[in-house]
């Protein structure tokens, strides 16, 4: 009877004791979520020197709900760039899918995603093999797997971030996706960009009806061109797509005009016609076969390849040359020749004289104080000591004055701080493209994306951004378009909003057309465009020794003395070759525009909707490069 009232007496006690360790616990001791599934990419490949989409399957299996954030880091031998963070709330025993934007270079890193500190709130992947862009059969359900010759991607996981999309070239779909607005605006954005479209038959033999904002899809034509992407129909279901086919649809989106077909004979026996083969020639497809080689092959700035260069290098490399430093190089020697003697042998002298360690330590003190203090107010001088932003700019029109943006920035600060760096527009994603540096920053992409990374002072931070911005419509009108092997003549009216812009920029612009493989001279008065005498080809116009010269002065390469407007000058042909993805010599060799179609390049000073949402950063000034597909006039 005793030892029952003593158990009963204790288990109040026993039970506030275990509810205090549990309160007492560490965070490690708390699984939180669980990761049940990750997936690079929209094919389970990577693309190289692009953001790309990465998805993850996370689930609650406590009873309690989860809110927190999940942070995603990359290393190599240790930490490198900033981490992604994206919040979270689970509730009890539930799933979701959570997807972040990493950008990508050549090198192939450990990544690690976490949602505490201890060792059970974290996990340990790799990254995907690199590859070409995506072509993806959009599917109901939520498996990613093969579909005969063509993999699935669950429609159900297509981003709602617009320039999330990088890494997807086609999309073959067979019906209607049940899609909030986000994300039919996304696809949307992703197709007027240059996206591929293969509309099929349902099992009913009818074309999917797609609604709202991708209604412009249901138009009853064999191909339709939306912005600078193209959409088929085909005449045939799923179960039809032979390897022939798709290899006819290839080089039928790669020419850029409708291939000619015989869909009843085709759907007779599953096979193209003769005459659909012979279109496709040897060389045609061993040029397809190259281009997807140069295009999977690593490129690494500075690195190993000496027929390639990275745009990237090349911009930061140029970018962080406009601010010069001047520094008094003979009195830096000087003071470092001074407190080095000073040290030793002087102090060993000073301390042999005094015979007292106390002044001895004190006069150490003294003598690095000063020398610290004075080297630093010396190291400081020759940037002008202004807090600045440099950019080089990509924007690809869209439609009524949306632009896809693609940034890289060089911030320069005198006073050391974190910084917050956010842009206008939306789906915003950003990275430090940081090859081997952590650090201290966390970047939240997605619709309203930002950048919160501390920068000592009097030191620069790279950044390289996406977003889809808005600014003055280009309301291009083709007045006249004529072609005799070469362009022969060209001329073209902007709207009164863009010309304004041009008008108003503080670097004359720079403006340029190029078809077929070359680059032809563009004059301007007003808003009025018209061709010049005389073209260069686009190989001469893109050395890629002159590119990879511009990486080097990343590390010190360049000391040519140019004020900030010629270099920003400078940096045309690097913008132009970033804006086509010709990276190499026998791509930038082989590229040609298909006919009927050329590219308006615009060169200018970046407009104020490009710039930072916020002054914290101080003066803004930069470039952009207007990319506008341009049509030629049905000639009824």
């Amino acid at each position: 009877m005793k030892s029952v009232l003593l158990s009963t007496t204790a288990r109040p006690a026993a039970i506030a004791l275990v509810q205090a360790l549990i309160v007492l616990m560490p965070a490690g001791a708390a699984r939180g979520v669980d990761v049940d599934e990750v997936r690079w990419g929209f094919d389970g490949r990577s693309v190289q020197n692009q953001f790309n989409l990465l998805s993850v399957l996370v689930s609650n299996p406590e009873p309690e709900p989860f809110d927190g954030a999940l942070r995603l880091t990359k290393s190599l031998s240790s930490r490198v760039g900033a981490r992604i963070e994206e919040r979270l709330f689970l509730a009890p025993l539930t799933s979701r899918w959570i997807q972040f934007f990493p950008y990508l270079d050549s090198a192939s890193y450990e990544w690690t995603l976490s949602w505490g500190r201890g060792p059970s709130q974290r996990i340990e992947f790799r990254q995907a093999p690199f590859g070409e862009t995506a072509r993806v059969f959009l599917d109901f359900d939520d498996t990613l797997g093969g579909a005969g010759l063509l993999k699935r991607f669950p429609a159900a996981l297509f981003p709602a971030v617009s320039t999330g999309t990088d890494g997807l070239q086609a999309v073959f779909l067979d019906h209607a996706p049940k899609w909030d607005k986000p994300r039919r605006e996304a696809f949307l954005a992703w197709l007027r960009r240059g996206g591929v479209v293969h509309l099929f038959v349902e099992a009913g033999g009818r074309h999917p009806v797609l609604e709202a904002e991708l209604a412009h899809l249901n138009a009853p034509l064999d191909r339709q061109r939306i912005g600078a992407g193209l959409v088929f129909r085909h005449a045939r279901d799923r179960q039809q797509l032979d390897r022939t086919f798709l290899k006819r649809l290839r080089q039928q989106e790669r020419a850029g005009h409708q291939f000619r077909t015989d869909d009843a004979a085709d759907q007779a026996d599953g096979e193209a016609s003769e005459e659909d083969r012979e279109t496709i020639s040897e060389e045609a497809q061993e040029q397809i076969d190259t281009d997807e080689l140069e295009r999977a092959t690593p490129v690494y700035g500075g690195g190993y390849n000496p027929d390639a260069w990275d745009p990237t290098s090349a911009m930061f490399g140029q970018l962080s040359r406009v601010i010069e430093p001047n520094h008094n190089w003979s009195l830096i020697y000087g003071l470092t020749a001074s407190y080095t003697l000073l040290i030793f042998p002087g102090g060993y002298l000073f301390a042999r004289r005094l015979r007292d360690f106390r002044l001895s330590l004190l006069a150490l003190g003294v003598t690095i104080a000063l020398f610290s203090v004075a080297l630093a107010a010396i190291g400081r001088r020759g940037y002008g000591e202004s807090t600045t932003v440099h950019t080089a700019a990509i924007a690809k029109h869209l439609h009524d004055g949306s632009y896809d943006v693609t940034q890289w920035s060089n911030l320069f600060v005198t006073g050391g701080d974190d910084y917050l760096v956010e842009h206008k527009g939306r789906d915003r994603l950003y990275s430090t493209a940081q090859a081997f540096e952590a650090v201290n920053g966390v970047i939240d992409n997605g619709v309203e994306g930002r950048f919160l990374v501390d920068i000592p002072p009097y030191s620069s931070r790279r950044v390289l951004h996406r977003s889809l911005a808005q600014a003055p419509p280009v309301e291009l009108e083709v007045q006249q378009w004529q072609v005799e092997e070469r362009l022969q003549t060209f001329s073209a009216k902007v709207g009164e909003a863009f010309g304004s812009m041009l008008a108003e920029s503080r670097l004359p612009p720079r403006i340029a057309l190029l078809h077929g493989r070359r680059i032809y001279s563009i004059q301007r008065e007003g808003t009025h465009l018209s061709l010049k005498k005389g073209s260069v080809p686009l190989a001469n116009q893109l050395n890629v020794d002159q590119l990879r010269a511009m990486e080097r002065t990343v590390f010190g390469g360049d000391f040519e003395e140019l004020s900030p407007d010629q270099r920003f000058r400078n940096l045309f042909p690097a913008v132009v070759g970033a804006s086509l993805d010709l990276r190499s010599r026998s791509v930038i060799k082989n590229f040609r525009l298909p006919e009927g179609r050329a590219k308006l390049l615009i060169y200018t000073g970046m407009p104020s909707e490009f710039s930072l949402a916020n002054d914290s950063l101080g003066q803004q000034a930069g470039v952009v490069l207007f990319s506008i597909d341009v049509f030629a006039p049905d000639p009824t």
